[in-house]
């Protein structure tokens, strides 16, 4: 097996893969499959799993959608710089550098 990045081992994380599969097999669980969070009945939220799973997406440190929304982020604050007429060339150079590092690391 690879090296665990949880620090784990392997008796550990392969009792941790079964229970996150008998979570989704029945039908009450849903887990980040990045980072293994995860959510269920018994989470006092009044909204979807779905919607919590959306909202952990955006966050969670090994999914790479966060960093497609981090990226976005800054991507937005630099064209508002542009809208209220701060002209920064280097700004955006940096910014489509980001966006093309982080595209071709998804793309990996």
């Amino acid at each position: 097996m690879k090296a665990n990045p949880k620090g784990e081992s392997d008796a550990e994380k392969i009792a941790r893969l079964e229970g996150w599969v008998r979570d989704l097999q029945s039908g009450m669980y849903i887990n980040c499959v990045y980072c293994g969070h995860r959510y269920g009945p018994e989470d006092k939220v009044p909204s979807s799993m779905a919607d919590m799973l959306k909202r952990h997406v955006a966050q969670c440190p090994e999914h790479p959608m966060a960093k497609c929304v981090k990226a976005l982020e800054a991507a937005s604050h630099g064209l508002r710089s542009y809208q209220f007429g701060n002209a920064a060339p280097a700004l955006a150079g940096e910014m489509a550098d980001h966006i093309d590092a982080l595209l071709k690391e998804i793309a990996a």
